[in-house]
This record gives structure tokens, C-alpha cells and sequence, in this order.
């Protein structure tokens, strides 16, 4: 059996931030928590979601199983969903019908065992193509800490001006910068100035979507922080660590840099 109780909210903004980058998801759950991988619709972008047993309010996995899962439906389940309600969700043995069994708690304080304390639903398991996907493992040499909405709005402005972004880093020190039609905008980031980290072994630049950018920058609600990563030779990594458990608990995004013509 398969079972997990955890924020709904969170669950809720989970499938926000992902909708708009692929329509089905296909989650892995196992003893050590809930690992999921995927890629955008263009195959340009890669997908890493964590979550450790010690992240959810009660977690229970007896056997390895999959959830292949919608993102519409899941998340026309979830629009009831408000701050404080918890989510039930658990999956029964292996032989019975593919579904996943989604309990909503209002109230924090419900018993599970009572049927009047929370709303349920049902949804249908899917088969979901799955290809074996490379995640980066190495250091990276740059990387910046920043607040998450911070992060968010500048993407957001710099997608309105051009369709590119040229991330560089040096010591102390994050520049992003675009160029539209008649328009050039730069933004520095320096260390200890807005709540800022930057760590830098090279100096280094890179180019990449800015419309990927955007995308990523949903997972703000997920979490206070974002790392933006660079290396030479591998895809940009923006992570959004969660709470206490963010090194084994996160969602980090990968992003291929534009090839110079």
C-alpha cells in the first residue's frame, strides 16, 4: 500500500508550476519518498521533483509503484483546495483498478477516519511515456541564492523585452541581461545586497530562453528561495528547495544554453 498526507496547498502549486510545461506527469514512490522526471513538450527543459518521507505529515510506501497522473484532472481536484486544508492521497494493492484515491481535509485538526471532515475523489492512473533522463550530478562552479520573487519579477521583465537572457557570473556578482527591438536592460546582483549569495569559481556567461526563465519562476510559491547554477558544458539548474528538508527535498529545473550561431 501507498499512502502520504501532506500540505494541500502545496500539492495544489506543485501542479500550477508544472502545467504550463507538460501536460502528464509519472511520479515514483518508494520508501526513500517521491522522485519524479520530465521534460517539456519541446524536450528542451528537464524536470527534477524530490520529496523525502520526512517532508510529508505521514508517509508509507510497503512496495515500489508509479502515478501516472494528468495535470488537468489534478488540478480541477485541487481547486477546492484552500491554506490550511491537508491531502490525503493513497493507492491500494497493485491488483486493484489504477486509481488514486485523493482525500481533502478542511480542517487540520479532522480525524481521517471520519467521511464528513473531508471531501473525496478518485483519479484514473495513466500510462505516461518515460525516457531515461541524464541529471546533471556534478558541483557547479557558479551559483547565485536569491529571493524567489525577485527572481520571478526580473524574468518576467526581461521576457517582455527579449526573447534571450545572457546570464554571467563572476566573484560576488550575478548579471543578467537582454536586448529587444531598440531596448537594452541589465540587471547586477551583488552578494550580501537584497538577501543575495553568489559564489564563483570562474568568471563565466551563458545564454539561454528567456521564456524557460518565466516557466521556472512559477515554482516561487513552493518556496522563499531560488540557486540558480551555472557550469560550463552542462544545462542551467534553477532549484527551489523546500523548507527544512531543501537538500532532499526540492524541484529543480534544467535549461540547455542557446548554441551561438
Amino acid at each position: 500500500m501507498f499512502e502520504c498526507k501532506l500540505d494541500g496547498m502545496f500539492l495544489r502549486r506543485l501542479f500550477e508550476s508544472l502545467k504550463d510545461i507538460c501536460g502528464d506527469v509519472s511520479i515514483d514512490c518508494s520508501d526513500e519518498g517521491l522522485t519524479m522526471q520530465a521534460m517539456d513538450n519541446s524536450h528542451i527543459s528537464l524536470i527534477h521533483l524530490k520529496l523525502s518521507p520526512d517532508f510529508f505529515h505521514l508517509y508509507r510506501c510497503d512496495l515500489p509503484c508509479n502515478l501516472g497522473l494528468n495535470i488537468s484532472f489534478m488540478l480541477k481536484i485541487l481547486s477546492v483546495v484552500k491554506e490550511k486544508s491537508l491531502i490525503y492521497l493513497s493507492r491500494g494493492d497493485m491488483t486493484e483498478d489504477p486509481v488514486l484515491n485523493i482525500r481533502i481535509i478542511e480542517d487540520v485538526g479532522a480525524n481521517l477516519t471520519l467521511e464528513s471532515d473531508s471531501l473525496e475523489a478518485q483519479v484514473k492512473l495513466i500510462e505516461v511515456d518515460r525516457e531515461h533522463l541524464e541529471i546533471p550530478t556534478c558541483d557547479y562552479s557558479c551559483k547565485c541564492v536569491m529571493n524567489s520573487k525577485k527572481f520571478q519579477e526580473f524574468a518576467k521583465y526581461l521576457h517582455s523585452i527579449g526573447e534571450t537572457v545572457t546570464i554571467s557570473m563572476t566573484e560576488n556578482e550575478m548579471r543578467l541581461e537582454t536586448e529587444g527591438e531598440g531596448i537594452r536592460a541589465s540587471k547586477r546582483f551583488h552578494t550580501d545586497v537584497g538577501e543575495v549569495r553568489v559564489t564563483s569559481l570562474e568568471n563565466l556567461s551563458q545564454i539561454f530562453a528567456t521564456r524557460y526563465l518565466v516557466l521556472f519562476s512559477k515554482a516561487t510559491n513552493l518556496a522563499e528561495q531560488v540557486s540558480i547554477n551555472l557550469s560550463a558544458g552542462i544545462p542551467l539548474s534553477v532549484k527551489f528547495g523546500f523548507g527544512d528538508e531543501e537538500d532532499s527535498s526540492f524541484i529543480n529545473f534544467y535549461l540547455a544554453p542557446n548554441i551561438e550561431e
